[in-house]
């Protein structure tokens, strides 16, 4: 872990304990840039904010905190009035982690999403989906099969609906066959916002955690997620069913990963670990060392994606292996997957390739860039690959 990404987990431990920042070791700028790649940006601008830092940074600082909290908390009031159309019209909508996570933080507003999850009923998506078009979203046709349909509409507001928390995949395999839902929903007053739905205490408990191990085990973990994982189980402890959490861990053999992450609260977030399921050990920290690598060169999901696409793949064919079971990803399920990944929308190159907006005729050269990349990234992908595997064999997941 750098220097760098040591002083940015400070910043945030100052900011979600409520304690004024005093010193740094490394620049400002650098700090900023790592925290907006863990999608922590505003948590850890205004704990710089307390900083002796020179005056016109700090104006920079904050004229792009003031422009980024503008831009977030219309969002989510543009967001949740549509959600609130859902509402009226017979849809009834849990909130997933985001805003639903932002209250266990001092300042909910800085804990920002980019989208927001949304779990329905399997006999309310075409109703959904419906409404959600007539509001001036749209999403692809062939993801309506799916468990998830992304929906988006032109002010690049995102609305993921969910018929259920987990693929069949995941759920049978990964997570014991735990659906998640065991509870009654809950309503949340969010702080300078609204109530919303969302999951019950030992539900949404599982399910954040769970929802960091499938990016973990995906392309990447963030430092968010496990923040949040943390606030959470910290902040519901009392008024869980512990028994069930602790044996869910160990029946699905988390339970060193959780461990790893309460090490990571404890060490340089200031959270404080649950003392009934904390082991803390050379084997802990040495592998809480590795995975602050792993989240410091991934991002919030796993950003260097081309070096973890088939990660996912190799690391479910290591489990299926072990547990001898003949589901496994099929032949045309990983054709479909390369074709996605090869053949992507102009816009992705667009996005990829910034030079396309000034040169758009470079388009056929992206193509070639984005080929080349593709075939000399193979041995950065497979290093990549072996390095994750090592960790996720010291963390016991297989």
């Amino acid at each position: 872990m750098t220097t760098v990404f040591s002083d940015m987990l400070y910043l945030l431990s100052c900011e979600i304990n409520g304690k004024r920042a005093e010193k740094i070791n490394t620049d400002i700028t650098a700090i900023l840039d790592a925290a907006s790649t863990q999608g922590v940006w505003m948590l850890v601008a205004n704990a710089a904010l307390s900083l002796d830092l020179d005056e016109e940074v700090k104006k920079q600082i904050k004229m792009k905190f003031r422009a980024s909290l503008t831009a977030s908390v219309t969002k989510i009031y543009s967001i949740y009035s549509t959600v609130e159309t859902l509402s009226k019209n017979g849809v009834s909508c849990c909130t997933l982690k985001g805003i639903s996570n932002s209250a266990l933080y001092p300042n909910p507003d800085y804990r920002t999403s980019a989208d927001v999850d949304l779990l329905i009923g399997e006999a309310d998506k075409d109703k959904a989906l419906e409404l959600l078009v007539k509001s001036g979203f749209y999403y692809d046709k062939a993801a309506i099969d799916h468990y998830e349909v992304v929906c988006r509409n032109a002010k690049n507001e995102t609305i993921e609906l969910h018929t259920k928390l987990y693929d069949d995949l995941r759920c049978d395999v990964l997570f014991g066959g735990n659906s998640g839902i065991s509870e009654d929903f809950i309503e949340k007053t969010i702080p300078n916002y609204f109530k919303i739905k969302t999951l019950g205490v030992n539900d949404g408990a599982i399910y954040n955690f769970l929802h960091c191990v499938k990016h973990f085990l995906g392309s990447g973990v963030g430092i968010r997620q496990i923040t949040d994982v943390l606030l959470y189980v910290h902040r519901f402890w009392d008024e869980m069913d512990r028994e069930k959490f602790i044996l869910a861990l160990k029946r699905m053999k988390y339970s060193a990963f959780f461990n790893v992450c309460q090490y990571i609260g404890k060490k340089y977030l200031e959270i404080s670990p649950i003392d009934e399921i904390y082991t803390e050990n050379e084997k802990i920290i040495h592998t809480a060392n590795k995975l602050l690598e792993d989240i410091e060169n991934g991002g919030v999901f796993g950003r260097d994606k081309e070096e973890r696409r088939n990660f996912y793949f190799k690391y479910m064919n290591r489990v299926l292996q072990e547990k001898q079971i003949k589901k496994k990803p099929t032949l045309l399920g990983k054709i479909k997957s390369f074709l996605k990944a090869a053949f992507v929308k102009k816009q992705v190159l667009y996005a990829k390739y910034p030079y396309l907006k000034k040169w758009p005729i470079l388009l056929p050269y992206a193509w070639l860039h984005r080929g080349i990349g593709y075939v000399l990234g193979r041995k950065d992908e497979k290093e990549n690959c072996d390095i994750r595997m090592k960790l996720i064999e010291d963390l016991d997941m297989i």
